[in-house]
């Protein structure tokens, strides 16, 4: 009997229905839309550092994130070396340089890495695979997920960075377009001279500690003995660091928190818009239940299933939106966008509280909203 009506109910109206479907959809979509967006931030702002194997890093003091890392005296590395419990150091360099396509004489953003030809502190399997290859400063490896204007991304493709002149060597896949149009790898030796910075000094060093050893001990161990001009870090904390940031303190991850909260304002202006206006609609039907013999229970329930309904199917069709339009964004942009399992329990929270909201706003509606019309006093 309960479905039958709420069948009948929803088709009675099923413009005003679909239109109030569509507006829950679009709500859900924006929302998941910028918690995918902020997971992904998450993903992209540490990706650099998981292509590493390290316990501890040390910066310089002034380091903020990724894009403007300082350099520090690499004094400092031999130096931590004389902890008991650090087994071995690695140093990397940052730097953003221009990269030039010969055939076409376009110029993009290049972020230049590096790196120690040391397998041990290499996570990535084709970093690590291709560290032979970056024997000579004039070859690097490339970033796959370049932007098109480096070229045609082929095994001795020519280029220039700055005015110095290199040949790829192999590749990998990191895209970091967050910071440069794309990136290239190369070795300490060949940053130098790309760079032409002081070949004293390193933009991040890294470090590893013995088997069995707690990270934390070795790090407090260290930031007292070395000099104030360097932060000690564990991988835990670099990694959580560099999320903060831009999460917190980039405009860009601001922006996305108040994206979120716009979604979640927009879904209840419309809950809101749609219980008062189908309420008002339906003000007869309810009345011919109530004289029929209904009670206010039956009503109630009646009630709040069609806008659950209603709610539900929104939900599930945001979902699957979402999902197309994620796909969409993988394919056009160097992101990972996905729908996790804590994305599903956002939404899934959000749409419950909505409903209860609803509920609230139900029994108020019915209860005490023109009580002659609809016979339930």
């Amino acid at each position: 009997m309960t479905l039958t009506l709420l069948q009948r109910l929803l088709w009675h109206h099923r413009f005003r229905s679909l239109l109030a479907l569509m507006g829950f959809s679009l709500a859900i979509v924006l929302f998941l839309s910028q918690l995918g967006l902020l997971n992904a931030i998450r993903q992209v702002a540490v990706k650099l550092y998981q292509q590493f194997d390290f316990d501890l890093v040390i910066l310089s003091k002034d380091y903020q994130f990724l894009y403007n890392a300082p350099a520090f005296d690499k004094i400092r590395l031999l130096q931590a070396m004389a902890d008991k419990d650090v087994i071995a150091q690695a140093g990397v360099n940052i730097a953003i340089q221009h990269w030039r396509n010969p055939k076409t004489q376009k110029q993009s953003s290049l972020m230049l890495v590096g790196i120690d030809r040391k397998a041990d502190f290499i996570q990535s399997e084709a970093i690590k695979h291709n560290l032979s290859q970056l024997e000579h400063n004039h070859f690097v490896l490339l970033d796959r997920l370049s932007a098109a204007d480096y070229g045609s991304k082929t095994l001795g493709q020519q280029a220039e960075i700055g005015q110095y002149k290199v040949w790829v060597k192999g590749f990998f896949d990191l895209g970091m377009f967050f910071y440069a149009e794309g990136s290239a790898i190369v070795s300490n030796r060949g940053f130098y001279a790309i760079s032409r910075q002081n070949a004293r000094q390193v933009s991040i060093g890294l470090l590893k500690v013995a088997a069995g050893v707690e990270p934390l001990l070795v790090k407090k161990r260290l930031q007292a003995m070395l000099p104030d001009d360097v932060l000690v870090l564990t991988r835990a904390q670099l990694l959580q660091q560099e999320q903060d940031y831009f999460i917190k303190v980039k405009p860009l991850g601001i922006l996305l928190h108040i994206g979120m909260l716009t979604a979640f304002i927009v879904a209840l202006v419309i809950l809101l818009k749609t219980v008062f206006s189908q309420l008002h609609s339906y003000r007869p039907q309810y009345a011919l239940l109530k004289a029929m013999g209904y009670s206010h229970f039956f009503i109630y329930r009646l009630a709040f299933i069609q806008f659950a309904a209603l709610a539900v199917s929104a939900w599930f069709f945001a979902l699957f939106a979402s999902h197309l339009l994620f796909m969409l964004i993988n394919h056009k942009v160097p992101i990972s966008l996905q729908i996790d399992p804590m994305m599903l329990l956002s939404s899934l929270l959000i749409v419950v509280f909505l409903l209860l909201v609803m509920l609230l706003l139900l029994i108020y509606q019915i209860k005490y909203q023109d009580t002659v019309s609809l016979l339930l006093k």
